[in-house]
């Protein structure tokens, strides 16, 4: 069988069912008379998050055994079909750091509050560099070596929308 509720608390951690190894549990509520159950947050492979509270989660029961597999954080939609974005939340689920992975190949990563993109920040960086004087003369690259991995971090972030 399968049911909505709403988280109510923080997540915690502790030993799974089975015994082996550890698991996050979450408080869900199912109904607005107070049917509060503690519940084993089982998220996909490769996924590590603790969702916030106010999140929507999707448990199913499994012979009495009630496991939350999929959370909606009630976050609005923002990407394009073949899309997909990561991010994290602070408590009040406002999104903070994030990932976007674009339908045209590119990958977006930066701090969606800030406005900032890692692309922006690496572009300064490469100006910066450039541009770097000491004791009012240019500094000097040598080996050449500095200036070719500038032009290479350039390139890769021309390419980035």
């Amino acid at each position: 069988m399968a049911m909505i509720g709403i988280i109510t608390g923080d997540p915690w951690l502790g030993r799974a069912k089975n015994g082996e190894g550890i698991a996050r549990y979450l408080q869900v509520q199912f109904s607005g008379d107070g049917d509060v159950r503690t519940v084993m947050y089982m998220p996909q492979f490769g996924d590590d998050a603790a969702p916030i509270r106010g999140s929507r989660a999707l448990v199913l029961d499994v012979a009495s055994f009630l496991v939350a597999v999929a959370i909606f954080d009630g976050q609005d939609a923002e990407n394009s079909m073949g899309e997909r974005e990561v991010y994290s939340q602070n408590a009040a689920g406002q999104k903070l750091a994030s990932l976007v992975l674009k339908d045209t190949g590119h990958a977006w990563l930066g701090n969606k509050p800030s406005g900032k993109n890692l692309r922006t920040v690496l572009q300064n960086l490469i100006q910066g560099i450039q541009g770097a004087t000491f004791g009012g003369y240019p500094c000097v690259d040598a080996t050449g070596k500095i200036a070719a991995a500038l032009t290479d971090l350039a390139s890769v972030l021309d390419a980035t929308p």
